[in-house]
């Protein structure tokens, strides 16, 4: 008499065997993946902020008046610049000095766009470190150089101030 549980033969057991690591394989593939989308919703996109040497400096004006921007702004400044104390006076400080710069008002998002990029990337402090900013767009245009090529202004100046 036969039994009504089914038996296993040798080639049935390998297709089940197949297609369990199959199954878990693809489990493992989609925890992956989902691991990953939520690590990188938690990372900033520098590239997008406009912190990048390439990449689009006009969106670091959006800091100024978007409040999110500047919160992605201020979470990269405490991830980069640890020894940065109060960062959100920080960036208020960098505008203030900004805005009380004695050139047309045209030019001064320049000088804030690459105030905002030398913040993170390099060691300027403001309002103490502001000069640094002017010479570096100074020398830039004289020399006819891409500023943002230079992660901080001392770099700068110092390759290109004449003695």
């Amino acid at each position: 008499m036969r039994s009504a549980t089914p038996t296993l033969t040798n080639e049935s057991a390998k297709n089940l065997k197949s297609k369990s690591s199959i199954f878990v394989k693809k489990s493992f593939e989609k925890a992956l993946k989902a691991t990953s989308k939520m690590s990188k919703s938690n990372q900033i996109d520098l590239n997008k902020i406009g912190l990048e040497p390439y990449s689009n400096h006009e969106s670091l004006l959006r800091i100024q008046f978007s409040k999110s921007k500047r919160k992605e702004y201020e979470n990269v400044l405490r991830n980069k610049r640890p020894e940065l104390k109060d960062i959100p006076n920080q960036v208020d400080e960098l505008f203030k000095w900004a805005n009380g710069l004695k050139v047309p008002d045209n030019k001064k998002s320049k000088y804030k766009k690459l105030a905002l990029y030398y913040t993170v990337n390099g060691y300027t402090i403001f309002p103490e470190d502001g000069y640094k900013i002017e010479e570096a767009i100074r020398l830039s245009e004289v020399n006819k150089i891409d500023p943002y090529a230079y992660k901080n202004p001392d770099e700068l100046i110092t390759k290109f101030t004449k003695e």
